[in-house]
């Protein structure tokens, strides 16, 4: 079984060949992706939650190195809002209005666990799983505090 690792946020890159992108974004610069990213992908929800609660050490980025780098193949949003959270070079000014995070908040926020994969074929079965059937939104009543369905 794989083991999570940690990786600081600094050294991983945003995925140019993630299929949830358009087709015009593949193999895009960095900046290019976060800026796409950024408005298409409710990132300041992420962030707010980053700052309130950190980065859950259950919920691991799926990581694959080529080419002597460090690609999310699961996770971009997390880490994008990250990238903006820390002003990466790759933000280039963008920011979230009104979420301030305090510098002990950014520091625990610098690296992320991760589960680092031999290559993105090993990713393929699990994101089908996730993105296509597997993780189901609960509707209203089931997140309410203390709600019990009865069965």
């Amino acid at each position: 079984m794989t083991k999570i690792k940690t990786f600081p946020v600094a050294s991983l890159k945003l995925d140019p060949e993630n299929p949830r992108l358009p087709e015009s974004l593949r193999g895009a610069h960095q900046s290019e992706l976060l800026r796409y990213l950024y408005d298409h992908g409710a990132l300041d929800e992420l962030a707010q939650s980053y700052i309130d609660n950190g980065f859950f050490p259950h919920e691991p980025i799926l990581v694959v190195k080529e080419r002597g780098q460090v690609f999310v193949v699961e996770g971009n949003r997390r880490i994008a809002a990250l990238f903006i959270l820390h002003s990466r070079p790759e933000a280039d000014g963008l920011s979230f209005a009104g979420i301030n995070p305090t510098r002990t908040r950014l520091a625990a926020l610098l690296d992320v666990p991760a589960f680092e994969l031999t290559n993105r074929e090993d990713a393929h079965r699990f994101l089908g799983f996730r993105h296509i059937g597997g993780i189901k939104t609960w509707d209203a009543d089931a997140k309410a505090p203390g709600f019990r369905r009865s069965l």
